[in-house]
């Protein structure tokens, strides 16, 4: 038994535990009948909105708590902005078993293509594995989600690297022959494969260079930038088409990759792919690493006193304090190369002009005269108006 605040007494169950800005607790219930409304509120959620929403109004609370300046627990675990909780997932539209098959398949014959292209008198090899660390994404893109040309007209840029699995399943459909496949990364013999895409070696196979590495990113942020100014400004109906563009063998290192980022983030493109997904893994990473960190040094000072023992005299003080600092930069370096800075959207603000050079390569890309593309500049909202669009 304790005392409350009010004069009263607080019984044992009464009394609970709190983590307040990382250090334990014990804090008195002042108002219980208030504590039971809110915990019977959450009750309530759980019962009729599920664990899920609950979960995200906790979340929404601890956040305006931080925002207030209340002293919470931080997270130590975030989630993954995209991902999706199995409860729900949509129920699978094709044939799991077929596809997997499917799949299975064209990695085997991916990897074939690679190893034979790489004994001893050939010795050119390729990249063995990106293809089979990302097929379910290339076969679920094209079973479900990719439109051609008699459909939404979407653009897909594929990751160099990834072109044998590209070529497998060409050649199960029989648009590519075995003489071809064994060909691969050999342009010089009468029936080749080109080692990443080239559309100018295959112009009916590849639509898009996308090596080397960073290209793809960067032309799909302007393909998709192009794709909204064809459409606001009258020129050609692209609300159905979707730009594609996979990434990976450590791509996002390069500069070229995140060189146009903040293109899409002024122009709030609608983009599909996660181009975030290195700085997430990163984020995880540094979880993993500050928490094992931290666990070992109190663990030290709680059951390792004869480890600590030196750090006692003056001198062990200032080395211990000149370590915890280089931790500390290097924590915060960290910090900061997983974190991201928003760009506010200022492009395309209403009454903006397209400049000549502007006008030139939009003829230049669209075949259209430059008087035509000029007289649909001229007057871009009822062009867009026509075909739905808004601006």
């Amino acid at each position: 038994m304790s005392k409350r605040f009010d004069g009263g007494v607080s019984t044992p169950s009464e009394r609970f535990s709190v983590i307040s800005d990382g250090l334990p607790s014990q804090l008195p219930d002042v108002d219980p009948s208030e504590t039971a409304e809110w915990l019977d509120s959450l009750d309530a959620v759980v019962d009729r909105a599920g664990r899920g929403r609950a979960r995200f109004l906790m979340l929404k609370l601890l956040e305006r708590a931080r925002e207030k300046q209340v002293g919470v627990p931080a997270l130590r675990s975030t989630d993954y902005i995209n991902t999706i909780s199995p409860e729900r997932e949509p129920w699978f539209p094709g044939d799991e078993h077929v596809e997997r098959r499917i799949r299975a398949y064209v990695r085997w014959n991916a990897a074939m293509l690679v190893s034979r292209a790489n004994r001893p008198e050939i010795g050119v090899g390729g990249h063995i594995a990106t293809y089979a660390s990302a097929a379910s994404l290339y076969e679920v893109g094209f079973n479900h989600f990719f439109q051609g040309r008699d459909g939404g007209n979407d653009q897909v840029y594929f990751q160099g690297h990834a072109s044998p699995g590209i070529y497998a399943r060409a050649f199960l459909e029989g648009r590519l022959t075995q003489e071809q496949l064994d060909g691969f990364r050999q342009e010089s013999l009468p029936a080749s494969l080109p080692s990443y895409p080239h559309p100018r070696l295959m112009p009916d196979f590849w639509e898009f260079p996308t090596v080397s590495m960073g290209l793809g990113p960067l032309a799909a942020i302007y393909q998709a930038r192009f794709n909204r100014y064809l459409l606001h400004r009258g020129i050609k109906d692209t609300s159905s088409s979707h730009v594609w563009c996979f990434l990976g063998d450590g791509e996002m290192d390069e500069p070229e990759s995140l060189g146009a980022i903040g293109v899409a983030a002024r122009e709030e493109l609608d983009m599909r792919a996660k181009v975030s997904a290195g700085r997430k893994g990163l984020r995880r990473g540094i979880q993993v690493v500050v928490g094992t960190t931290v666990g070992f040094g109190v663990f030290l000072s709680l059951f390792g006193g004869t480890y600590v023992q030196p750090y006692d005299t003056f001198g062990g003080q200032v080395a211990l304090a000149v370590v915890l600092g280089i931790f500390a930069l290097g924590f915060a370096w960290m910090r900061r190369l997983a974190g991201s800075t928003p760009v506010m959207p200022f492009l395309a603000r209403p009454g903006q002009r397209d400049t000549p050079e502007d006008l030139a390569i939009v003829a230049g890309l669209t075949g259209l005269s430059p008087v035509a593309v000029a007289s649909l500049s001229a007057e871009p909202q009822s062009a867009a108006r026509g075909l739905g669009a808004r601006r």
